[in-house]
């Protein structure tokens, strides 16, 4: 018995699981949870179970990401190098993932009020810019961007995670090898996004913030 709780595997996820990040994480878990229920107490609606959890998922991991990194990853780097990558990285996932776009010709900003992690939504338009925030997208890849940023800092280990990142934006990259694939065999090719695209997203997603937090060293 006490080989078992000696072993150093077990002792480490004890320890994470301790920990202010874990315990911030089920925080956010369980007030995502309330507000869902609230929300459908409220207006009545009857919501998906799959799309009610890719938000808390997203932002849940996000939170957890950015609390792990602060609280046990090692930084050794001190230029500006990391961080200019991890505003990079944010842009580029905030592009594909369709958060910032072009093509807008007027200026105006709403707010709708959707399910609670799709929403509320910010629409906005400067021109020729053009934002779509929904919150889950926003906070995770802002997790992801400070996730690539520590890494950077640590260990070039980061780069494979955070290239791996870029298709967390499944739903909206999958339009794109469409119609490459329609180019190159000259044929028209039926792929429709829909719900099926989050849920791979959200699969990588994870498996992204688990190799950021590998790619880290931590402090103990």
């Amino acid at each position: 018995m006490s080989s078992v709780t000696e072993n150093p595997g077990i002792i480490r996820a004890f320890r994470l699981f301790r920990s202010r990040a874990a315990i911030l994480s089920i925080f956010v878990l369980v007030a995502h949870i309330v507000a869902l229920l609230a929300y459908v107490h409220a207006t009545g609606t009857v919501i998906a179970a799959e799309r009610a959890m890719v938000p808390v998922v997203w932002i849940t991991v996000a939170v957890w990401l950015v609390a792990h990194l602060r609280e046990r990853g090692c930084q050794t780097n001190t230029g500006l190098f990391a961080p200019i990558v991890g505003v990079v990285y944010f842009f580029v996932l905030a592009i594909i993932g369709g958060v910032v776009g072009l093509g807008a010709e007027t200026s105006s900003l709403a707010v709708e009020v959707s399910t609670p992690g799709w929403g509320p939504v910010v629409l906005g338009s400067l021109p020729p810019i053009r934002i779509v925030l929904l919150p889950f997208k926003v906070i995770g890849y802002i997790g992801l961007s400070y996730g690539v940023y520590r890494a950077v800092a640590a260990t070039s280990r980061g780069a494979v995670a955070g290239i791996l990142g870029l298709f967390a934006c499944v739903s909206c990259t999958l339009p794109l090898i469409a119609t490459a694939g329609s180019f190159l065999t000259g044929t028209t090719l039926a792929l429709q996004t829909g719900e099926f695209t989050y849920d791979i997203a959200t699969g990588v997603f994870v498996l992204t913030a688990v190799l950021l937090v590998v790619g880290v060293p931590t402090e103990q």
